[in-house]
């Protein structure tokens, strides 16, 4: 992407999140996901999917900011955002092991 593309064009406080508003974002609906973001000029990813798969592939994929949503309680149908929220123990999962990506990455595994 060129800074043209950008709504607010390319500064350092401005960071771009790739998203997919599609609530849940099914799979076969990701396949547009950017392979290397450092070559899209889009920091991160804002997630709406379920599960904490796709936003730990971004972060293996050049993401330095992920979105996820979160909740403490699942159970609530009426709302449709729980269904691809991270409860507390997945949201710790997916720091912890979004952590541990970026610092193998870092070293150059």
């Amino acid at each position: 992407m060129t800074s043209d593309e950008f709504p607010f064009g390319k500064r350092k406080n401005i960071e771009y999140l790739w998203c997919k508003s599609e609530y849940p974002a099914l799979p076969w609906n990701l396949l547009d996901l950017p392979k290397k973001f450092e070559s899209t000029g889009i920091q991160g990813y804002s997630d709406h999917s379920v599960g904490i798969e796709v936003p730990l592939m971004a972060i293996v994929r050049g993401a330095t900011v992920i979105e996820k949503h979160f909740t403490l309680d699942k159970s609530d149908i009426t709302i449709r955002d729980h269904a691809l929220s991270a409860t507390p123990n997945e949201f710790l999962s997916l720091v912890n092991l979004g952590r541990a990506i970026k610092r193998n990455l870092t070293l150059g595994v």
